[in-house]
């Protein structure tokens, strides 16, 4: 059985890089990467309405 992942990625981290969002989507069988353009190791904050939007996407699908 697959099960539905979402990766949450910041362009801007400097804790965890962007390229390991990559990494992480290659070994995650049916999963997808949501970018963050504009934070850093916070997007939840950074960018909270994005956020929100994309976690409620995710949800209902």
């Amino acid at each position: 059985m697959l099960v539905p992942t979402v990766i949450f990625h910041r362009k801007k981290d400097q804790v965890c890089p962007y390229e390991f969002a990559g990494e992480m989507n290659k070994g995650i069988a049916n999963s997808r990467i949501v970018p963050f353009e504009n934070s850093g190791h916070g997007s939840f904050y950074d960018e909270r309405e994005t956020f929100n939007q994309e976690l409620l996407v995710f949800l209902k699908s």
